[in-house]
Order: structure tokens, then sequence, then C-alpha cells
């Protein structure tokens, strides 16, 4: 396979892609709208930014975990791979470097939160459990996870 066909294959796939996301995103933001609210998804939305912006504080790690286990898995045979326990070490205390400071990000986030995110801060107590669980089973498990994820925070 040369070289122009790989690229233009990953373009191609890139642009694909790309189209597939606009179409969920346009007919997923009129069904959500539909059945959990204009508000709600709002709130749903900011939760989602913030817990984003709060994985970027991962700075790489994780993800260059694969390929780094791979360059030294495959560098020696299988019986002969003493790399991999130093490297799971390393990457393990960076990871644990980073808890502190995403846990101050988050605590800071939830901070400054604005005095309308009350349902979510607090959704028990507001009596808004019926609003969560509806979201939770119209959003799915990923949104779930991350809405989870902000309010246990």
């Amino acid at each position: 396979m040369s070289r122009t066909s790989r690229f233009l294959g990953g373009l191609s796939f890139g642009y694909l892609h790309l189209a597939a996301v606009t179409i969920a995103g346009l007919w997923l933001t009129p069904f959500l709208l539909r059945h959990i609210g204009q508000h709600d998804l709002g709130l749903w939305l900011m939760i989602t930014q913030v817990v984003n912006f709060l994985g970027l504080l991962d700075l790489g790690v994780v993800t260059l975990l694969p390929r780094e286990t791979a360059y030294v898995a495959g560098a020696r045979p299988l019986g002969e791979r003493p790399d991999l326990a130093p490297l799971m070490a390393r990457v393990w205390r960076i990871v644990w470097l980073q808890v502190p400071v995403v846990i101050l990000a988050a605590a800071l986030a939830w901070w400054v939160l604005s005095g309308e995110w009350d349902a979510v801060r607090v959704p028990m107590l507001l009596g808004q459990q019926h609003q969560l669980k509806r979201m939770v089973e119209v959003v799915g498990w990923n949104g779930a996870a991350e809405v989870v994820v902000v309010i246990v925070s």
C-alpha cells in the first residue's frame, strides 16, 4: 500500500467520522430537548464540558501508556520483559502526582458553580431525583457516568 493511499484512507476516515458526529449531534439535540427539556439539557452540556476539562489534566499520560507498553513488550521476547514493571511504576507515580491537581480543580469547579446548578449539586434534597433518573435513562450510560461523577465529586 502506497503512502498516498494510506494518507487518503486516513483522510476519508476522518471526514466520515466528522460527518457521523455532525449527523448524530443534529439528531440528538432535538431528541434530548424533547425528553429532558432545555434547562436540564443545558446543565448536562455544561457538566460534560467541566468533566472534559478535568480530563485534560491527565496530560496524555494514560493515552501514551498503550504505546509505551507496546514498545516495551515488542522490544524483547515474551519471557524477557523486565522493563514493563518500571514503566508501570513510573506511570502509576505520575498519575498519583496528578490526582491532587485534579481534585483541586474539581473542588474549584464545584465551588464556583452558579446558583442555578443547585439541582446538580444536591438533586436528592431538592426533589429532583425523578429528573436525574429520567436524564440517566435518556442519555444512556456514558452521559450518566459523567453526571454521576460531577454529582459525587
